[in-house]
C-alpha cells in the first residue's frame, strides 16, 4: 500500500521542528573558541601541511558534547588537508571546562605567503551536517600565511625567523 501523500509533511514538519530546537538550544548556550598555535604554517620542500589546535571552552552552557567545524576559506593558499573533517569533536564539555582540538591544514606550495588566508571556526552543541549554518554557538574569526623554513636555515635570513 502506498503511503499517503501527507505523511512526507508530516516528516518535513517533525524535521523542521527538531531543526529549530537545536537553534534554540544553541542561542542558550555559551561557549568560546580560541586559535592556540599561532598563525604560521611552517613549509618546507615536500612539507606542505601540519596541525593547528583550537581551544574549545564551555563558558556557561550545561554539560554536554560540543563539535567544532573549521570552514570559510577566503584568500591566502591555505586549507584544510583533503583527508581532514571539517567537523571537529569535542566531546564532553561540563561547565568551565576546556578541550584542545586538531585540525590539519596543507598550503598549495612552500612559498612565503603575505597574504592571510581568513577562515572561521564554529562550535556546536550537536554534530552539523547539512544544515551547518543553523544552530550553531559561537563562530570566531581566524587567519594564517604560509612561512617557507628553508629561508630561514639560509645564512642572510636567520636574523628574520624565530
Amino acid at each position: 500500500m502506498p503511503p499517503r501523500p501527507r505523511s512526507c509533511a508530516v516528516l518535513a514538519v517533525t524535521a523542521a521542528a527538531a531543526l529549530a530546537r537545536h537553534a534554540q538550544a544553541a542561542s542558550q548556550t555559551v561557549f568560546t573558541v580560541a586559535q592556540s598555535s599561532g598563525h604560521e604554517l611552517i613549509t618546507d620542500v615536500g612539507f606542505l601541511g601540519g596541525y593547528f589546535g583550537f581551544l574549545v571552552t564551555n563558558v556557561a552552557s550545561p554539560a554536554g558534547y560540543a563539535y567544532a567545524s573549521v570552514g570559510d576559506f577566503v584568500g591566502g593558499k591555505i586549507s584544510l588537508a583533503p583527508t581532514q573533517s571539517s567537523v571537529l569533536s569535542a566531546g564532553y564539555l561540563a561547565p568551565g571546562s576546556s578541550k584542545m582540538v586538531y585540525a590539519y591544514f596543507t598550503a598549495t606550495d612552500s612559498i612565503d605567503s603575505t597574504v592571510n588566508t581568513n577562515f572561521s571556526v564554529k562550535v556546536w552543541t550537536f554534530r552539523p551536517h547539512a544544515h551547518a549554518d543553523i544552530g550553531f554557538s559561537v563562530k570566531a574569526a581566524m587567519d594564517m600565511f604560509v612561512k617557507n623554513s628553508i629561508r630561514c636555515k639560509s645564512g642572510a635570513e636567520r636574523g628574520q625567523c624565530g
